[in-house]
């Protein structure tokens, strides 16, 4: 509850000011602070001293930024936005010193490189010797671990062949652990020196959809062919068998029979066999009895069932071959025990027509028979 005013009570008056202070003569009075006016001039002879800059007062905050103001008044810039600073160009010199660096260090690598490759071809008493020849008569020993020490030295130096056996090992895990995309890598540098072998496989791979390869039989042919070009044995075959077969291209079975004959002069097993067998029976040729014993018998004496068969019903039919029936009985027997079905017919009919005696020897001759390897 407000206070009443008292009542009677004199108002405070206020208090009159100092009368003015007296100074002895001849003394001025001390400067006192002028309100209004222009400023006193300084004595001469002393200087002046220059009037206090204020500072100027701090502008709000745009609207709409992130600055705020801080408790002293002074605005404070939001972390949340920083400034960027410009980035100052570089001098001259100092672009000279970066590129003269990076090229000192290329060189470097260069030098040192070269001077590796270099020293492994130095002989050195110290390091097992490298040659091809001992690497792959390790490898058909079955000796894994000395072949890749060989093949894998000269492999990197760039020989075809060598890439091909090491990217051969890291395919089947031979004297390696087993690892496909390794040997694809190997095959593809081999392939890239043409080496007949490496094309192969990649045609191999095409074949197949393999190896991170899709499938495509078109492309697959062309890797067959290069490789053929190149005198691979396996190459050829498979090129004929394409165009025979019509896969990957148009059926001609006259340019299948150019790529067999091509790797049946080189002794390819199924290559004779299937070109005796056309040339026997008038297969998209001519019928040519000695060409096709030209090509059967060996196949025959290798172990190829159709060309057994075949090479019986010569002996059978007096075909280029005296006429034996103990000798077509033979023949007959071997291919049907290899799983040919025509000739375990023939024998059927055949083996009534041979006396005991003549049978049991023949049958004794089929049982000691071994393949020429």
């Amino acid at each position: 509850m407000p206070k009443e005013p008292e009542k009677n009570k004199r108002p405070e008056q206020a208090k009159p000011n100092p009368p003015p202070r007296r100074h002895p003569a001849g003394q001025a009075p001390p400067s006192a602070p002028r309100t209004g006016g222009a400023p006193k001039p300084a004595p001469k002879g002393v200087p002046q001293k220059p009037p206090p800059q204020k500072r100027p007062a701090a502008r709000p905050p745009a609207q709409g930024s992130n600055a705020s103001p801080s408790p002293s008044g002074k605005p404070t810039r939001s972390v949340s936005s920083p400034t960027r600073e410009t980035p100052k160009p570089s001098s001259p010199d100092k672009t000279r010193n970066r590129k003269t660096t990076l090229a000192l260090a290329t060189l470097f690598l260069v030098v040192v490189t070269g001077a590796a490759m270099f020293l492994d071809y130095i002989p050195n008493p110290f390091r097992a010797k490298v040659d091809y020849g001992l690497g792959e008569q390790a490898f058909m020993r079955g000796d894994f671990k000395t072949a890749m020490a060989h093949f894998m030295v000269l492999a990197k130096r760039g020989n075809p062949e060598a890439m091909w056996y090491v990217a051969n090992m890291y395919q089947n895990g031979r004297g390696v652990e087993r690892d496909v995309s390794t040997a694809v890598e190997w095959f593809k540098k081999a392939a890239q020196e043409k080496q007949p072998w490496a094309l192969f496989e990649i045609g191999w791979y095409y074949k197949n959809g393999t190896g991170g390869f899709k499938r495509s039989a078109p492309v697959a042919l062309k890797w067959f062919e290069e490789s053929g070009k190149g005198g691979y044995v396996m190459g050829q075959y498979h090129a004929a068998l394409a165009y025979m077969e019509g896969i990957g291209t148009d059926k001609d079975i006259n340019k299948g029979r150019e790529w067999l004959i091509l790797a049946a002069d080189q002794g390819h097993l199924d290559s004779q066999a299937i070109l005796g067998d056309m040339y026997y029976h008038g297969t998209s040729v001519v019928i040519d009895d000695k060409k096709a014993h030209t090509y059967l018998k060996p196949a025959a004496e290798r172990g190829h069932p159709l060309a057994q068969m075949n090479l019986a019903m010569m002996y059978e039919n007096g075909d280029v071959v005296k006429k034996d029936i103990v000798q077509a009985y033979q023949w007959y027997s071997l291919a049907a025990a290899r799983g040919n079905k025509d000739a375990q017919r023939s024998l059927e009919f055949i083996t009534p027509r041979i006396k005991t005696s003549k049978k049991q020897k023949a049958d004794a001759w089929v049982a000691s028979w071994k393949p020429i390897s």
